[in-house]
């Protein structure tokens, strides 16, 4: 298996979460912003949960979500990490800093660069476009010495394995796609994606 760290974003079925609890180095991130297409409810993904084996968990959220709903839904389902955008307020909180995984613009990078309490990790959303940009990639670098780094792509072949080459230390972020139906998922892209990292 792969020694990449990867993320699965959006998860919402049991399918693509046993597939990432299966990597060596795999996280699972569930989506509990309501305006969000792929998010569950506590109870959904504590159903899913039961079925993994000592999951990396992470619970998504909204810019419009408060400190007292991020806490209420770390608690009542057991996930110990919160993903937030860097405009939340709670980024500039030390004491949530150990447990955040920020999602970062590149234009934010010399800002996030800049703050003192850096969090778990960060996540940026890169293209094919963004590989040949030497200082993106430098700044990407420097993220990546204070904190966790995942690298949020395409589920593309070429472009992670573009990007790999460039990062190798990064962690990649995949978007989970919706079942066509239940026990229908991607895994043959995943599968595809991974194998390209791999060799």
């Amino acid at each position: 298996m792969s020694t990449t760290k990867w993320k699965a974003a959006g998860v919402n079925n049991l399918t693509d979460a046993r597939y990432f609890n299966a990597l060596e180095a795999g996280w699972i991130e569930f989506v509990f912003d309501v305006l969000q297409p792929q998010a569950v409810t506590i109870e959904k993904a504590r159903s899913i949960i039961e079925w993994l084996y000592e999951p990396q968990l992470v619970a998504a959220f909204g810019l419009h979500q408060d400190q007292e709903e991020i806490f209420y839904v770390l608690t009542q389902s057991g996930i110990s990490y919160a993903a937030v955008p860097f405009e939340h307020p709670l980024v500039n909180d030390p004491d949530f800093a150990p447990l955040a995984m920020v999602y970062i613009q590149k234009e934010d990078i010399r800002q996030a660069l800049a703050i003192p309490n850096h969090p778990l990790a960060w996540t940026v959303a890169l293209t094919q476009d963004d590989v040949q940009n030497e200082t993106l990639t430098e700044q990407l670098k420097a993220l990546g010495r204070h904190s966790e780094l995942f690298l949020q792509l395409p589920a593309d072949p070429e472009i992670v394995q573009a990007w790999h080459a460039r990062i190798p230390e990064a962690g990649i972020q995949l978007q989970i796609a919706s079942e066509e139906k239940a026990g229908w998922s991607s895994v043959d892209v995943y599968d595809t994606i991974i194998e390209a990292v791999s060799s």
